[in-house]
């Protein structure tokens, strides 16, 4: 097991924009809460409602050290009165990342390996959604994210082995507009930015980046109420 804090990597490429993504998102969405004196009252009103389930599967595009990666969710929750929305999300990075690395191998050399990132981490997750009018759905959601990453490689001997894995904590606000393409299913996009707080200089300065989302959601009420009028 090699600590991830022993091992070199290369200069990161600085990805441009990133700052103003996640600053222009911030400035938009509180012009629109600010906008919107009721908002409290509208949440505290639909949180009064009955809740029905909200199940949703997304893939959300992001960069780990300026290298592409696809982070697939799924998120179980309640849906109150389609205003507001709380649950638990699973992540994980699907896709292989990898960085050149300089390890000690397994006969205690330095090796420039590829090492591939693996991650994954649980979210409970808080969406509004301030308009909501004929088939369009537009939100602001955030994530408050815990799990564990490492490295893994395999030296010119053969040897696999992996860094140790390390708990890092994450929030990842983003805004997102939904199109109910029939009664039970819609589709959806959005933006946002990743926050990433971890004890490992790669993740403090290579997980955070901006968010590019795609979403499916499933229609829970109309269907029971259609098979509740069948019974």
């Amino acid at each position: 097991m090699v600590n991830i804090n022993e091992i070199q990597f290369h200069t990161n490429k600085r990805m441009p924009f990133t700052k103003g993504i996640f600053f222009c998102l911030l400035f938009f969405s509180g012009i629109r809460l600010y906008s919107q004196n009721d908002f409290i009252e509208d949440i505290g009103n639909s949180l009064e409602q009955r809740p029905v389930l909200d199940v949703r599967v997304d893939s959300r595009n992001s960069f780990v050290a300026a290298r592409f990666a696809r982070i697939m969710g799924i998120k179980l929750g309640a849906d109150f009165n389609n205003k507001v929305k709380m649950g638990m999300g699973f992540n994980i990075l699907r896709n292989e990342v990898t960085e050149d690395r300089i390890i000690r191998n397994s006969q205690n050399d330095n090796e420039e390996v590829s090492a591939r990132f693996r991650l994954f981490y649980f979210s409970p997750y808080l969406e509004y959604a301030f308009y909501n009018q004929d088939r369009w759905e537009i939100s602001i959601l955030t994530h408050l994210g815990v799990g564990a990453s490492h490295f893994e490689f395999t030296d010119q001997y053969g040897k696999m082995d992996q860094t140790q894995s390390e708990v890092l904590t994450m929030w990842e606000p983003y805004m997102t507009a939904e199109y109910r393409l029939w009664e039970y299913i819609g589709v959806g996009a959005g933006v946002g930015y990743r926050l990433v707080y971890a004890p490992s200089a790669f993740s403090r300065q290579r997980l955070n980046s901006p968010i590019y989302v795609f979403k499916v959601k499933f229609y829970f009420k109309p269907l029971f109420e259609y098979f509740k009028e069948r019974s």
